[in-house]
């Protein structure tokens, strides 16, 4: 299962700005069973700082929508959920380890020791398997393949350099592994974990999404802005792994969302101010829709086929009707203007009528009303907030924070691909390395 059904990298900074829930190093996707006009669109920004730390709690069933709140490793990067087993999977990406929790609860089961830098998670529902990406900037990469049951390392698989990304066609049995750095994907088993064959991209991949009615993988290539090199997006056969077209977008795409129902592919593209819109995988000339200053996140709602994007330059989140290509409401998030959506990964949700914004420094989250942008409720998370899952068979939402005080210098900086330096520039940033994360648990159906 894809927490997020969009994949949103570290998106580009174009005036120096922090990303939303990546306000460390390189913390760089939810679920739960509401009703159909729910819920979800997650937002960071970055407001007033609070104390770090958060410890254990509880609340009575009925007390509130903050159910519980757990510590898990430093620097936390993603989260991930098996709806059949039950299980929540946080990325420990300055530990090295994969935190598992269990989804009624949120009690904490164990700690899996993983490849170095873990900070990419996805969950194959049907092999019972999750796939923890390492190395985002220790040069050659890794895959740590898990059992979703009981946590077990299964395997460890080499892959290319810096991998940014990771997602799983089910269908297919088949995962895919962006390499920035290599400007390829790997594609493995689903099963086994093994490495089937390496594809080359374009320049730069930092995001990859399936279209499972179609068979095919789309991979968004960052390109290198620098030198006037717009971005692309790479089709893939997700049978064979095979490169279909690569499809011209704009300049550094940042995030990319699929409409299954529709045959929708949509990508942000953070430099151009607009969103790249593919049909049919592309076989027809995208078009093109201006969004605003630096878009960075994006959801689909399934049901309605709108997209919502929130972008970072004036702070606003917008809904756009994406085959008519027109934008219907436009929600300030801000200040201050850097709003982004889930961090690095920039999540946005979106199912029905409401939206979860959450606010970087002042850990808290808001659940805003779409059609009017009033803000219905506020709920006290943990500090950095990076990422989110909701899972529809708990109704639980799982609100990840980074934690830490004041961000400091990255040392792992140096490491990043040359290309992506610049645009990811609040990558070199990272909250000190004693910052324990945490997972807030919230009741969905309180929310």
């Amino acid at each position: 299962m894809s927490p997020l059904q969009s994949q949103q990298p570290h998106p580009p900074a174009r005036s120096g700005r922090v990303p939303q829930a990546k306000p460390h190093r390189d913390v760089v996707h939810a679920r739960a069973r509401v009703s159909q006009s729910y819920w979800i669109g997650l937002a960071v920004a970055l407001t007033l700082a609070v104390p770090s730390g958060l410890a254990v709690m509880r609340r009575p069933s009925g007390g509130g929508a903050l159910v519980r709140a757990v510590p898990v490793g430093r620097g936390p990067d993603a989260v991930a959920i098996d709806e059949r087993t039950d299980r929540v999977f946080v990325a420990n990406g300055d530990d090295g380890t994969v935190s598992m929790l269990d989804a009624h609860s949120g009690a904490p089961l164990r700690t899996i020791a993983v490849g170095r830098d873990p900070d990419a998670l996805a969950v194959d529902a049907q092999t019972q398997r999750v796939f923890a990406v390492n190395g985002n900037f220790a040069g050659r990469g890794s895959v740590s393949v898990l059992d979703a049951r009981t946590g077990d390392l299964l395997r460890s698989v080499a892959v290319g350099d810096s991998p940014w990304a990771v997602a799983v066609d089910e269908r297919t049995a088949r995962a895919f592994v962006a390499n920035s750095a290599s400007g390829s994907v790997s594609m493995l088993d689903a099963r086994s974990g093994r490495l089937l064959r390496t594809v080359a991209v374009g320049l730069s991949p930092v995001a990859v999404a399936v279209e499972a009615p179609a068979h095919q993988v789309v991979v968004v290539n960052a390109g290198d802005f620098e030198r006037k090199v717009a971005g692309t997006v790479s089709v893939l056969d997700a049978w064979t792994g095979a490169l279909v077209r690569a499809v011209p977008v704009g300049l550094a795409p940042s995030a990319v969302a699929v409409d299954s129902r529709r045959g929708r592919v949509i990508v942000a593209n953070a430099l151009s101010d607009s969103l790249s819109v593919l049909e049919a995988g592309g076989a027809t000339p995208p078009r093109t829709i201006a969004v605003g200053p630096d878009p960075n996140a994006l959801a689909v709602d399934a049901a309605s086929g709108q997209v919502v994007v929130v972008t970072g330059g004036d702070g606003r989140m917008r809904v756009v009707d994406a085959r008519r290509g027109t934008i219907r409401q436009t929600i300030p998030v801000g200040p201050p203007a850097q709003a982004l959506v889930d961090d690095v990964r920039g999540a946005v949700i979106v199912e029905g009528r409401r939206a979860l914004l959450a606010r970087g420094r002042d850990a808290r989250v808001q659940v805003l009303d779409l059609p009017s942008g009033t803000v219905r409720r506020t709920i006290p998370v943990g500090p950095h907030p990076v990422a989110a899952a909701l899972d529809r068979q708990t109704e639980r939402a799982f609100i990840i924070s980074a934690g830490g005080a004041a961000p400091q210098q990255s040392p792992w900086w140096t490491k990043a691909p040359p290309p992506l330096r610049r645009w990811l520039s609040w990558l070199a940033l990272h909250p000190p390395a004693s910052a324990l994360g945490s997972v807030a648990v919230l009741d969905a159906g309180q929310v």
